[in-house]
């Protein structure tokens, strides 16, 4: 493979991760609200959407671990940004604002998936209560 094509391959993925975490960050809401109802056939349905969109999120992180590592980002700190630099001005600024998009929305994703965790788990614990049993047995470490 070529740097150009290395290149192209990387910036597609940038791309395409960030309409996966527009669906992710979606997704992830209706899981909330669905947590909410207490609507166990749409949060299946949800959790298998979210697993497939993760694994496809998944593999292109892989992916571009493999190009980043082979255009020579080496050990730098912030190594999509370094490998990024040599791009013509206004495709590195392009590319840089598409990544720090991308970080935005996962670390967006992020949050609201620890938030309808913590939900899931607070339901559970309250129905554990419920029922006579012990609130933490499965508490997170």
């Amino acid at each position: 493979m070529t740097r150009r094509d290395a290149y192209r391959r990387l910036l597609a993925g940038i791309n395409a991760d960030l309409g996966a975490y527009a669906a992710l960050a979606d997704l992830l809401e209706k899981q909330f609200h669905a947590l909410l109802a207490h609507d166990a056939r749409t949060l299946q349905a949800l959790g298998a959407r979210i697993e497939a969109l993760v694994a496809d999120l998944d593999l292109r992180r892989a992916e571009r671990v493999e190009l980043v590592a082979a255009l020579g980002a080496g050990d730098a700190p912030r190594p999509v940004e370094r490998v990024l630099e040599p791009l013509p001005a206004a495709t590195r600024e392009a590319a840089l604002q598409a990544w720090r998009t991308l970080e935005t929305r996962l670390q967006a994703c992020r949050r609201k998936n620890t938030r309808n965790c913590e939900l899931l788990m607070g339901q559970h614990a309250h129905l554990v209560q419920l029922k006579g049993g012990e609130a933490d047995t499965y508490a997170p470490a």
